[in-house]
């Protein structure tokens, strides 16, 4: 019994080392797409107000959460270059622009 927990403390010594290896590391991709790929997953409205602002370039003014016949989506007014005002919609779940 002696025998076979020194055994196993030996392994575990040994194999510390190995176990302490960072494992590699996990970037997700940047582009165009949808900002997650998780089902039922919401980007929120930071995530949607950052979409439309990449899209227009525009000042962010107000972001709602509503509800749509094609699900959920945020309400995203932007103020464009000139003044003109513009509503975007963000669809919450996958970040395409509708």
């Amino acid at each position: 019994m002696r025998r076979r927990i020194y055994l196993n403390l030996m392994v575990l010594l040994l194999a510390a080392p190995v176990l302490a290896l960072p494992g590699p590391v996990h970037r997700p991709a940047v582009g165009p797409g949808p900002l997650l790929t998780v089902q039922n997953a919401d980007i929120g409205a930071n995530g949607a107000a950052r979409v439309v602002r990449q899209a227009t370039a525009g000042r962010i003014l107000a972001v709602r959460r509503v509800r749509t016949d094609r699900g959920p989506a945020y309400r995203v007014k932007v103020l464009l270059a000139g003044g003109r005002v513009r509503i975007v919609l963000v669809d919450a779940a996958s970040g395409a622009l509708r």
